[in-house]
C-alpha cells in the first residue's frame, strides 16, 4: 500500500513539475530549480513517512512480543491469587454465616419473650 502510495506521489510530483514548467510565469532556470526544490521535498517527506511506519511496525512488534510473554505469567498469577483469596476467605465467611445465624436466633429467642 505504501509503495503504490509513493509511486503515485512521485509520479503525480513530476506531472505537476512538468505542466509547471509548460504554464510556468518564471524562466526556465527558476522553473527548473522550483521543480528540484519540490521533488526534494515530497522524495523527504516520503522518506520521512516510511521511517515513521518503520518504527511504528517495530514497536508494535515489540508489544506483541511483550504481551505474549507477559499475559501467560499475568494469567497465572492472578488465578493462584484468587485461589489463595478463596482458600483463605472460605473459612471466614462461613464464621460470618454461623455469627448471622447465632444473632438471628438469639433475636428470634428474644422476640419469642416478648
Amino acid at each position: 500500500m505504501l509503495k503504490n502510495f509513493t509511486k503515485g506521489l512521485l509520479v503525480g510530483s513530476v506531472i505537476g513539475g512538468a505542466l509547471g514548467l509548460l504554464f510556468a510565469p518564471q524562466s526556465g532556470k527558476k522553473s527548473r530549480q522550483k521543480m528540484i526544490d519540490d521533488v526534494e521535498d515530497t522524495t523527504r517527506l516520503v522518506d520521512e513517512l516510511q521511517e515513521g511506519l518503520d518504527n511504528f511496525n517495530r514497536s508494535l512488534g515489540n508489544l506483541k512480543q511483550t504481551a505474549g510473554e507477559t499475559l501467560p505469567n499475568f494469567q497465572k498469577e492472578m488465578s493462584q491469587t484468587l485461589r489463595k483469596f478463596q482458600f483463605q476467605a472460605e473459612p471466614r465467611l462461613k464464621e460470618i454465616e454461623n455469627t448471622v445465624e447465632t444473632l438471628n436466633q438469639h433475636l428470634s429467642t428474644e422476640k419469642d419473650q416478648h
